[in-house]
């Protein structure tokens, strides 16, 4: 098994959390800004992801930032997935507050979304 890689994908940032090569954890990871330099180092960073999973809103939403998002990772070879992340910023800040963060939503949700993937 291999790691992956959760994207909670954002106009400005970019929510990521990884799981553990078991795929039995989610972790949360550094928030990245969304340019050309955040992605490279996403991709630099996690090479080794044999899956992306990329959080994608079933109600209206940011649909085109998921797939510019996934169409940028399917085109360097990455796999992805699509999963549903609907609600994944509420129990990610609710998650935040009990644990006393106060920063860092973005990559929360994103393991929150990854966390809930792992479960199934």
């Amino acid at each position: 098994m291999g790691r992956i890689l959760c994207i909670d994908p954002g106009t400005k940032r970019i929510g990521v959390a990884i799981s553990d090569p078991s795929q039995m954890v989610a972790f949360a990871k550094p928030v990245v800004e969304n340019t050309p330099e955040g992605l490279a180092a996403i991709t630099q960073d996690y090479a080794d992801a044999e899956l992306v999973l990329m959080g994608k809103p079933l109600v209206e939403g940011k649909h085109s930032q998921s797939e510019n998002l996934a169409n940028f990772f399917r085109g360097i070879g990455f796999r992805v997935e699509y999963v549903n992340e609907d609600f994944s910023t509420v129990k990610a800040e609710e998650n935040m507050k009990e644990a006393g963060h106060d920063s860092g939503v973005d990559s929360y949700a994103a393991q929150v979304v990854l966390a809930e993937y792992l479960a199934q």
